[in-house]
């Protein structure tokens, strides 16, 4: 099992959503400027790539955008 220091090294932070933790929202501030890459998952919907794909030209230009894809191994 990984603890919250195994990748300590790779000194970036992590904002993820997709479950509930029994708040109905939780709001973290950051800088714009603190945004270096978005990952977009491989089973995100089209419209959710594409909503998070004009926010990001939008707001973090700066950002190098990643889109996942599917393991040709699974």
């Amino acid at each position: 099992m990984e603890s919250n220091t195994d990748w300590s090294y790779e000194k970036e932070w992590q904002l993820a959503g997709g479950w509930d933790n029994g708040k109905e929202e939780e709001f973290i501030r950051f800088e714009p400027e603190e945004v270096t890459a978005i990952y977009l998952g491989c089973r995100m919907t089209e419209a959710d790539a594409k909503a998070i794909k004009a926010l990001a030209a939008e707001k973090y230009a700066h950002a190098t955008l990643y889109t996942g894809s599917k393991s040709k191994f699974e």
